[in-house]
């Protein structure tokens, strides 16, 4: 919750989820590297609870999940990775 509080200012209507020890491995990053989830993170998915939510709300936004995974703007340093989605309009 400390990255993202401190990567982006405040956005009215913004709602967060924050997951710790989801199960799924995130591989050691010695810098900090930006892109789409999918490229600092391909085995999302081995997060059983962050891929539920993920595709509840792709569902929900009536978005295909590959578009989401694709979004950029997320950050990866050390071994946790943050970031956002935007429904797109």
């Amino acid at each position: 919750m400390k990255y993202w509080e401190a990567s982006e200012p405040p956005v009215a209507n913004e709602s967060v989820v924050v997951l710790d020890q989801d199960g799924g491995h995130v591989e050691y990053a010695r810098d900090e590297k930006l892109g789409p989830l999918i490229d600092l993170w391909p085995k999302y998915e081995n997060g059983f609870l962050f891929a539920t939510i993920l595709a509840i709300a792709a569902e929900a936004w009536q978005v295909s999940l590959e578009n989401m995974i694709k979004q950029d703007g997320w950050h990866h340093n050390g071994s946790t990775i943050w970031g956002g989605f935007v429904r797109p309009w």
